[in-house]
């Protein structure tokens, strides 16, 4: 994920100006490899990853909140899991654990 903001450097984006973006990777994020632009979210949107890394499972990407009121703009998401428990393992020793939005 990142945050594309339209200013500087990025100011000439072709697409996804201030947005959040979801991209996928090739070789498990290990090396060099093509990458793709799965969505672009703005405040309050939704996306779903299906199978994530092949587990089975899907995991949701809320985009809470895009603060544009400071220099240094932040987008800040929430990650969970869709489904009753709050952990997807991709082996015995690597786990994601979603935990509740802090307040």
């Amino acid at each position: 994920m990142g945050f594309n903001r339209a200013r500087g450097i990025n100011a000439d984006n072709d697409e996804g100006d201030n947005l959040v973006t979801v991209i996928e990777t090739g070789s498990n994020g290990d090396g060099y490899s093509q990458s793709f632009l799965l969505a672009k979210k703005s405040q309050g949107q939704t996306h779903t990853i299906e199978n994530f890394g092949g587990t089975g499972e899907d995991i949701e990407i809320v985009v809470d909140k895009i603060d544009q009121t400071s220099p240094i703009w932040k987008a800040t998401v929430s990650i969970g899991r869709v489904g009753s428990t709050n952990q997807v393992c991709f082996s015995p020793q690597l786990c994601l654990i979603f935990l509740p939005p802090r307040n």
